[in-house]
């Protein structure tokens, strides 16, 4: 075996989304419909699909990078087999322009997430790098701005994942990642500006009624 595919950003199936949305499992403010979410102020047809599925192996893995646009993530492991499991290097989000600093001295770019770190660079790392291993029924959740690596283990593992974009969340990426994402010529995705617009319009039909 000279090469280990990972499927990135699948559909997931419709049963998940409705055992998702459904279940009543996951707390009501996290979900990917939530009111609290506000990428869902953008109008239907133009909003972005964050729930996406992810199937991997041992060995396989993602670059260190950042959710997009200061948004919130959302991970479960919803089936393994053969012992699977996931290991999280995750920063925090204070950290995020320490770790760039940290990137471009080693040569790399946090934001174009092609640097895979290794065990030797995070333990020379001027920040603390917090590690945690998702099994099985595991959820983990991601804050904005945190630099963080996922490393596939044993057998496969599939998880879903999803984003959500907050108040406090559309500020800072307005004010930090933006500017971020101008320099080193990367789509913003989640149009941040468009969503702010459409957010004030919610919140004043709400003041209206």
């Amino acid at each position: 075996e000279t090469e280990r595919l990972y499927g990135k950003d699948a559909h997931c199936p419709e049963a998940w989304t409705k055992w998702l949305n459904d279940s009543g499992v996951i707390p009501s403010s996290l979900l990917p419909e939530s009111s609290e979410n506000l990428l869902q102020c953008v109008p239907e047809t133009e909003r972005v699909e964050t729930l996406m599925c992810y199937l991997g192996i041992g060995d396989t893995f993602t670059p260190c990078h950042k959710d997009l646009c200061a948004s919130s993530g959302q991970n479960i492991m919803c089936y393994t087999e053969n012992g699977g499991s996931s290991f999280w290097f995750m920063t925090e989000s204070s950290s995020a322009p320490d770790t760039s600093e940290y990137f471009h001295k080693l040569g790399q770019e946090l934001d174009l997430e092609t640097h895979v770190i290794t065990v030797e660079e995070l333990q020379k790392a001027p920040f603390t790098v917090y590690i945690a291993e998702q099994k099985l029924g595991d959820m983990v959740l991601v804050p904005p701005r945190s630099c963080h690596q996922v490393v596939n283990h044993g057998g496969i593992t599939i998880k879903m994942s999803w984003s959500r974009m907050t108040l406090d969340g559309l500020a800072t990426a307005f004010y930090h990642e933006l500017p971020i994402y101008r320099r080193v010529c990367r789509t913003e995705t989640y149009r941040v500006k468009y969503t702010i617009y459409h957010t004030l319009l919610r919140y004043t039909r709400d003041l209206q009624k």
